[in-house]
């Protein structure tokens, strides 16, 4: 926990100094974000120490509504069983074959299916 609480706050104190016309009364804020196209939002949330694909997918999934298909490990290993990726596909592998084959209308709750699934049944 205090490594993740020392990663938000390196990522709340590097926006304040790159952006403060975004921080409105001195409050960190990543809503220029949700200007840019999702390809520069990734690169943006990717430079940040911690903060992976999963976290970065979630974030444009979750917060900005965006077309995305986060791999969690529960979506991972349900992938795999469903033959929907080689048993041999990474994480990565799996978020970069499945974010392009899953419908873009039906990601998000696909995802949350798959997650509530993969919490409750044993792999």
């Amino acid at each position: 926990a205090e490594i993740k609480t020392e990663r938000i706050r390196n990522i709340l104190r590097t926006i304040l100094e790159e952006r403060p016309q975004e921080c409105k009364g001195g409050e960190p804020s990543l809503e220029y974000l949700r200007s840019m196209p999702t390809e520069k939002v990734k690169e943006e949330l990717s430079r940040f120490k911690g903060v992976g694909p999963k976290t970065v997918s979630c974030v444009l999934m979750f917060n900005m509504q965006r077309a995305e298909f986060p791999v969690d490990t529960h979506v991972w290993h349900i992938a795999k069983r469903l033959k929907w990726v080689p048993d041999t596909a990474s994480r990565e592998d799996a978020y970069l074959h499945l974010n392009a084959k899953v419908p873009d209308d039906i990601k998000f709750e696909l995802h949350v299916l798959l997650v509530e699934h993969g919490k409750k049944c044993a792999h």
